[in-house]
């Protein structure tokens, strides 16, 4: 059963960001711009899994906290126990002022094969606000150790899907359970 930290990269599989056990090295971020004053913003984190190329939502909704200084926020989620997946997906998202939530960025772990052991994560984001008259903005930053955006306390087991191999009239056939 391997604990995990697992890092939002700046580096990325195809579409998405990695979501991966070692942090790279380049600071990068992620932002939502408001006309207009806003005292605060807001990041957000949706996760999923992905099993046989299909996407199912994990949490029941945003999981979010209020960004109104520089630094780290903490945010936790109840992972649940025996969900069986390929990858796990987490999507970040922005809010400030009367904009709706905005799908920033997507992460995504490599192909794993598992199932979660449940706990409790720990969602460390590194964000920041600026505010002024006529505009506002919220950032979410990541990539490095200066930026150290993570999810602490990952928990999954290596899980393989049976094979039973059985005789059916002239032939084997291939039984997947």
């Amino acid at each position: 059963m391997p604990v995990e930290t697992r890092y939002f990269r700046n580096a990325k599989w195809n579409a998405n960001y990695q979501l991966g056990t070692e942090q790279t090295t380049v600071d990068s971020n992620l932002y939502l711009r408001y006309r207009g004053y806003a005292p605060a913003g807001h990041v957000g984190f949706r996760i999923f899994k992905v099993l046989n190329g299909v996407e199912t939502e994990l949490t029941t909704d945003i999981i979010y906290t209020v960004v109104t200084t520089t630094g780290y926020y903490e945010l936790t989620w109840d992972a649940p126990t025996d969900e069986v997946f390929d990858k796990i997906r987490v999507k970040v998202y922005l809010k400030i002022g009367d904009i709706d939530w905005t799908l920033k960025g997507t992460w995504e772990t490599e192909q794993i094969g598992g199932k979660l052991d449940g706990g409790t994560w720990s969602i460390w984001a590194y964000c920041d606000i600026e505010t002024g008259f006529t505009a506002s903005t919220v950032y979410f930053y990541f990539g490095s150790s200066t930026y150290n955006s993570r999810i602490e306390n990952f928990a999954w087991t290596p899980y393989v899907l049976a094979v039973i191999r059985r005789m059916v009239g002239d032939g084997l056939t291939w039984i997947i359970g």
